[in-house]
């Protein structure tokens, strides 16, 4: 498992929040933000540890999605910026573009960054 592949736990958490509930093959623990396989979850529940799915990159890219939402990551120069598109019946409505200074060294920092913000619009 390469941690880069999967989502933060903040993101996690949001999208629990937002109503993901896709099976996923990892779990994140809210207590230790450790990762850890399905089948370990039984250990992790029964030491008092909040869990949240942690899809990849991918997982989650594909539910946000299904909610009008399009994020991706653009090479600009030295850095990475997310984008985030809504778009209904094929008409982009709006786009948002990360505004700050800030870049990211790799596309999945980038994605972790648009992921939360593409999540805030899910009412």
């Amino acid at each position: 498992m390469n941690k880069e592949d999967y989502v933060s736990l903040k993101v996690a958490k949001l999208l629990k929040q937002k109503g993901f509930d896709e099976p996923c093959e990892y779990y994140i623990s809210k207590n230790t933000s450790q990762v850890f396989y399905k089948d370990r979850l039984k250990p992790f529940k029964e030491t008092g540890h909040i869990i949240f799915p942690c899809p990849t990159l991918y997982e989650a890219q594909k539910w946000i999605m299904k909610q009008n939402l399009y994020v991706y990551g653009d090479l600009y120069g030295t850095g990475w910026y997310w984008v985030v598109k809504n778009v209904v019946n094929g008409n982009m409505i709006c786009s948002l573009f990360d505004k700050s200074d800030k870049t990211f060294s790799n596309n999945q920092e980038c994605l972790n960054a648009g992921f939360l913000e593409a999540l805030k619009l899910i009412k």
